[in-house]
């Protein structure tokens, strides 16, 4: 049309929601069972969450996940989550921390498809995945990657194989296992979708050589 012209949607701050508390839930990693934390969050952040209009940068598909993954965790679901994670992955080393991170994402939350339950794909804010009963593969990609970045303070892809979504950590130690190179650098795959995969292990069937990186 006339005169149109480009708008930007990607939220990078907090929202300042007046907070109206849901329902604790209870989430809970299998291998880790001491990793337990009621959590709840802000459903005027839900409600405006409900109506945000999936996007993606210049030209390229691949970044609409990214508007999902940049945003930080409400105040209201960081105050009751972060110190449970940090208390539990206190004195550990990188990759112990993210494999209790990445065990907790995996089994805390029970997996569901978007057609099923959404009529069409949905990708969650990370507060999303927390409150609904139900997430799939890119939800756990974007709170996996908040929860690592905000938690142990690394560096972060998402990884785009054809009808799946995972993620990829730049480790500062040596840490084996499957990997990409992105800018020159390594970075090792966590797939927090792969039940009891640990770092480092590719969901079967996905091909790591033609992977897409979107960077965070």
């Amino acid at each position: 049309f006339p005169e149109t012209r480009p708008m930007r949607l990607l939220l990078t701050g907090e929202n300042k929601f007046t907070a109206k508390t849901s329902s604790p839930r209870t989430v809970k990693s299998k291998r880790y069972p001491d990793m337990t934390a009621n959590v709840s969050v802000n459903e005027n952040l839900l409600s405006f969450y409900n109506e945000y209009p999936s996007s993606f940068e210049k030209g390229d598909k691949y970044t609409k996940w990214r508007a999902f993954a940049m945003l930080p965790l409400d105040k209201v679901t960081r105050d009751m989550l972060y110190p449970k994670l940090r208390a539990y992955v206190k004195g550990k080393s990188e990759n112990e921390a993210v494999n209790i991170i990445l065990n907790f994402v995996q089994t805390a939350f029970e997996y569901g498809y978007d057609d099923e339950i959404w009529g069409g794909d949905r990708p969650f804010f990370a507060e999303e995945t927390i409150y609904y009963p139900y997430s799939d593969c890119e939800d756990r990609s974007i709170l996996f990657s908040r929860l690592v970045r905000d938690i142990v303070g690394l560096d972060m892809v998402l990884i785009y194989y054809p009808g799946h979504l995972a993620t990829a950590v730049k480790f500062n130690e040596n840490v084996s296992g499957d990997y990409l190179v992105v800018d020159g650098k390594k970075y090792v795959v966590c797939d927090p979708t792969y039940v009891n995969a640990r770092v480092g292990m590719t969901m079967p069937k996905m091909d790591n050589s033609t992977a897409i990186a979107v960077k965070l």
